[in-house]
């Protein structure tokens, strides 16, 4: 039995996170060897943190580019690493079947190459889609995904907390204001509201600032008009670590969203032109808020769209959820019980 099974995902960090169902499945199905991961590194990383798997490789290394020119190169470490693997899994396209050749050609018996946006798949949710092309059996929409964190990445978090003088007598939430694009974020104007409103609660506010989100958290801080806890440069096991240690987290449909919901923190996702159905964090602390249907019937529609009347969420549905979450919270959020909040409600949206 070879040593390894590769997996390849080149997608950014919130489709790797959505593949997390379909890697605890392999994870199963291969206990005895060891998994390699291809993927950003970024991602990859954390991935490893949490066991998910044992080894990777980031997709940005040269060597990885062999396998997408369909070359065979045998002096290319990421060749040798396949040579070694007794099962191959990319989850990329491959209309010609070349990558799967040229894996095959090097002796791996089972290779898997199929994109998770093959439009033969049947599955809704992006999750089971992922599931789908390696054939095990779909997840509940209804059941809690999750993942573990180290203790040391959890202590990491709450020491991040403690340099802002942040502690447990004041609930912090987590505020995410970008997204991968801008279409997917509801205005500057509203997310200053609710925070004043979480302030008004009692609850500490901290806004995460990722590489693009520096326009967007400067909006955001320029009309709250108040001194704002902003946690930025700060790698991705830092980030879970605050998160597994905060109360609440909001954010737009984004990778960070689906590290929340993974987490098992209060999750409350603004979605607007794309389809919480296909896309949103599974589980029953999350909750899917939105505004009127979209109208928009592409994605380069949404995109131009000026007014997004599909991400104008009403305060009020806030306020609700942090009373929820007041009503049902627990001592600790490490222990929030997975009734705290509604499950997603259905919108057809816009796929991305």
């Amino acid at each position: 039995m070879a040593p390894f099974v590769t997996v390849i995902h080149p997608g950014a960090l919130g489709d790797l996170l959505l593949a997390v169902p379909a890697l605890q499945s392999l994870r199963k199905i291969y206990a005895e060897q060891r998994i390699v991961c291809i993927a950003q590194e970024a991602g990859g990383h954390f991935l490893r943190s949490c066991h998910l798997v044992d080894e990777c490789i980031g997709i940005e290394e040269s060597c990885v580019a062999e396998v997408f020119a369909g070359r065979t190169t045998a002096e290319a470490r990421f060749w040798t690493l396949l040579k070694q693997s007794d099962a191959v899994i990319g989850w990329m396209k491959d209309a010609d079947h070349s990558i799967e050749q040229g894996v095959k050609n090097l002796g791996v018996s089972r290779v898997t190459i199929r994109s998770p946006f093959d439009p033969q798949l049947t599955a809704r949710h992006q999750s089971d889609r992922f599931l789908e092309t390696i054939g095990e059996e779909l997840v509940d929409s209804t059941d809690d995904v999750r993942i573990t964190l180290p203790n040391q990445v959890k202590q990491r978090g709450q020491a991040y907390l403690n340099c802002y003088g942040i502690q447990s007598e004041r609930p912090a939430v987590m505020l995410h204001v970008g997204s991968g694009s801008q279409a997917k974020c509801t205005t500057a104007e509203f997310l200053a509201a609710v925070m004043v409103q979480l302030d008004r609660e009692g609850y500490e506010c901290i806004i995460l600032e990722g590489p693009a989100d520096h326009k967007s958290v400067e909006a955001v801080c320029a009309l709250v008009g108040s001194s704002v806890k902003i946690v930025k440069e700060v790698d991705l096991s830092t980030v879970a670590g605050i998160l597994s240690q905060v109360h609440l987290y909001i954010g737009h449909d984004s990778g960070i969203s689906h590290l929340a919901g993974l987490i098992g923190t209060p999750t409350v996702v603004l979605f607007g032109p794309t389809d919480p159905e296909r896309w949103a964090p599974r589980g029953r602390h999350v909750r899917i808020m939105s505004g009127e249907p979209c109208h928009c019937s592409t994605w380069k529609d949404a995109q131009r769209c000026p007014d997004r009347p599909c991400l104008s969420i009403k305060l009020s549905e806030i306020r609700d959820v942090l009373v929820n979450i007041k009503e049902n919270s627990c001592s600790s959020p490490e222990n929030t019980s997975p009734e705290t909040l509604s499950p997603p409600d259905p919108y057809d949206k816009v796929a991305r």
